[in-house]
């Protein structure tokens, strides 16, 4: 039997504060000249973090791992800087695998957006990877701000976003997020965890995937939706390229991945409001 049922968390207020919207858009490595009155919408993450946690402080009873393997935003307009929202979530399903449980947990923020989450709990660690040497708190590989872009054609190559975090940049997702998990930012408890070393943020790396989507709108509320599925981890100071092409113009869909070395790290489909 699963440790987790169906059970619902909240309502916790968050307040998209300017220093807190300002902290994120640094942390992604997004555009602040854009980002000023209203958040961009990777800041969902935020939300997201703020009631899952309290899912994850329960799961920690049983299970040694938790696997972030895909993620949904669906937004229904704009957030204005400076609104409180009041967020909840709930256990939709837990569904055991020989010693896995797959786990399904929906979050909402009414009037701004809905998630839907899916969850790998593990009862022991991954399989152990070498332990790496860690690059120095600084090191990152060349990262671009995103900036706007002309839609292309139907199966058309979407322009190439080059991103990278460095280990000081994944700590301040860390603070900008609300997500402390010791596995980003803590070598050994990464180690131990059979991770070889720190990984960045699953969510962090869904903001980039939104920036590049974002591209292509000049809406405060550019996205319409965005989901994910996160294949491999991202490592500091690793080149990561967010490319893609156009699946649909009416509306504007867009299939995109987040590569490393040729490798997919993140595949995701997102609908773009023009």
């Amino acid at each position: 039997m699963s440790a987790l049922a169906p059970e619902s968390f909240g309502p916790f207020s968050i307040v998209a504060a300017p220093h807190r919207v300002r902290d994120f858009v640094v942390a992604t490595g997004d555009d602040p000249e854009r980002w000023t009155d209203h958040a961009p919408p990777g800041f969902a993450a935020v939300a997201l973090i703020a009631v899952a946690s309290a899912l994850f402080e329960r799961a920690m009873t049983r299970y040694a791992a938790v696997v972030h393997t895909r993620q949904r935003f669906d937004w229904e307009g704009p957030l204005e800087v400076g609104r409180t929202l009041e967020v909840t979530g709930e256990i939709i399903s837990a569904r055991d695998r020989s010693g896995t449980t797959l786990v399904e947990f929906a979050a909402a923020a009414p009037g701004w957006m809905t998630s839907t989450s899916h969850f790998l709990m593990a009862e022991t660690s991954a399989a152990e990877l070498a332990e790496l040497v860690e690059p120095s708190p600084d090191a990152r590989a060349h990262s671009e701000v995103p900036t706007p872009q002309r839609v292309p054609e139907v199966g058309e190559a979407l322009p190439v976003l080059a991103k990278s975090a460095s280990r000081s940049d994944i700590l301040r997702y860390a603070a900008a997020s609300g997500d402390w998990n010791p596995i980003h930012w803590d070598h050994q408890t990464a180690v131990a965890a059979g991770l070889g070393g720190v990984i960045a943020h699953g969510l962090l790396s869904a903001s980039w995937i939104a920036q590049a989507a974002a591209r292509f709108s000049a809406r405060p509320d550019p996205l319409g939706y965005l989901d994910l599925r996160f294949r491999s981890p991202l490592r500091p100071n690793v080149p990561a390229i967010v490319g893609g092409t156009v699946a649909s113009v009416a509306p504007l869909a867009l299939d995109q991945a987040i590569t490393v070395a040729g490798d997919v790290a993140v595949s995701a489909r997102a609908q773009v409001n023009e």
